[in-house]
């Protein structure tokens, strides 16, 4: 992923995990150390239609099904 490096000179406090529903658009979710704040962070998908960019999380539900990503 290319923007670990990136992220990790920017966010030296924090670990960073993979977030496996994210993978292909590098889905990361930054924890800091203290475990008591978190970031999330993904690449922005290039809309086919519009000039652009746009980005979502979203998450698995206990079903399997997909829904926006809740603070939670």
């Amino acid at each position: 992923m290319t923007s670990i490096k990136l992220l990790k000179a920017i966010y030296p406090d924090f670990d960073i995990v993979k977030d496996k529903w994210n993978i292909d658009y590098e889905g990361l979710i930054l924890l800091s150390k203290d475990k008591q704040t978190y970031k999330r962070c993904r690449l922005a998908k290039q809309t086919p239609k519009k000039d652009g960019y746009f980005t979502a999380f979203w998450q698995k539900s206990s079903n399997g099904k997909n829904g926006l990503m809740s603070n939670k």
